[in-house]
């Protein structure tokens, strides 16, 4: 019974490695389903789930969002959510900690290789891509070359911060992770192969 978090630069297709690496080993994949148990447990309505679901996806400005009490009160409906108090973290926090209990998973991202650093027979792996690939990719969905460059900079940035901000973990550490793979370097199938060795 394993647990394996997957965090990925933007743009790296490190979702798509996380849920084929789930269905090889039948694991149970988790993803947005942190935000729907977190909303669950908020007592939070759909459409502020969706809102939750839009605004935290890079994180950090969903939490630049919450400075705002107007914003706070039509989002999440708290008056007393605060910046300070980080309610919201700590109940991300909570789920993803309840579904690693469960074992046999695979968590993509949320900061989850910081909150589940200490769990035992817990693998972190970083998913990345050479920066002109991952430039490629975006411009293939229809993104200027301009735009793919200063979108990833930004996201990659953004999720730097997020870490550091709230988990003092320094994402690019790779001390942080059991292993890096490189998918401009390898392909899933080998690297799903290498996790499969590494938790074996």
């Amino acid at each position: 019974m394993a647990i394996i978090t997957i965090s990925r630069q933007y743009a790296s297709e490190g979702k798509f490695f996380a849920q084929d690496l789930a269905r090889a080993l039948n694991y149970s994949y988790v993803d947005k389903e942190i935000y729907k148990k977190v909303a669950e447990k908020e007592n939070l309505s759909i459409d502020e789930l969706k809102a939750l679901e839009s605004i935290t996806g890079l994180g950090i400005d969903f939490f630049q969002k919450l400075i705002d009490n107007d914003y706070i009160k039509r989002i999440v409906g708290k008056k007393d959510l605060t910046f300070e108090h980080n309610e919201v973290i700590e109940a991300i926090n909570k789920t993803i900690i309840e579904f690693a209990k469960k074992g046999n998973v695979v968590i993509v991202g949320r900061a989850s290789q910081c909150i589940l650093k200490e769990f035992l027979n817990t693998f972190h792996i970083k998913i990345v891509r050479e920066f002109q690939e991952r430039v490629e990719l975006l411009m293939k969905r229809g993104i200027t070359k301009d735009g793919a460059i200063s979108t990833i900079k930004r996201k990659d940035e953004e999720r730097k911060n997020y870490i550091k901000k709230f988990y003092n973990c320094n994402w690019e550490a790779p001390e942080l992770y059991h292993i890096t793979i490189n998918l401009t370097k390898v392909n899933y199938k080998k690297g799903i192969e290498i996790v499969k060795n590494l938790i074996s």
